[in-house]
């Protein structure tokens, strides 16, 4: 997937042998669409509609906290 500026943010490569899940792939079209125009983050599994976390520029203080933001149950719902 490329950003606004061109530039690949995300990718993901599987052997044929693998089954690809082209609703995840969508799904994931849209967080990067929404986190772009937003300036939100989209949590694993986002949605349309769904809470997304706080935007905070220090990613070692986010990483391993997402649970302080946003709950196991929001995320699977």
């Amino acid at each position: 997937m490329f950003n606004p500026d061109g530039i690949c943010v995300a990718q993901e490569v599987q052997a044929d042998s693998v089954g690809r899940n082209v609703n995840e792939f969508l799904r994931q079209v849209e967080a990067w669409q929404h986190a772009t125009k937003t300036g939100e983050v989209c949590p694993a599994g986002w949605r349309p509609g769904k809470r997304t976390l706080p935007v905070n520029t220090d990613a070692e203080k986010m990483t391993g906290h997402v649970g302080d933001y946003i709950t196991i149950e929001e995320i699977l719902s």
